[in-house]
């Protein structure tokens, strides 16, 4: 989200770019209270500041990722029904 620029970015679309399933953001948005019920809707409420507040807490990243350097075969079964 701190590289976001879309002011109205949805949890669906925030599911789509994350591949995190939308009930997994909704909880983590409702735990650190940046998600509120107004007018009937779900809004994310979020300031710049508490955005680089939580990112200065989650400490730094994890490893780089190289999906160049994937390399993924389909489990095949040895009986095929």
């Amino acid at each position: 989200m701190i590289d976001c620029q879309d002011p109205t970015i949805s949890i669906n679309k925030l599911a789509e770019i994350t591949s995190i399933k939308q009930s997994d953001i909704s909880k983590v948005l409702e735990d650190l209270n940046i998600i509120r019920y107004h007018q009937g809707q779900h809004i994310i409420v979020v300031d710049k500041k508490i955005l680089d507040e939580l990112y200065k807490k989650a400490g730094r990243p994890g490893h780089p990722l190289y999906p160049e350097k994937l390399l993924w075969t389909p489990y095949k079964l040895k009986y095929e029904f």
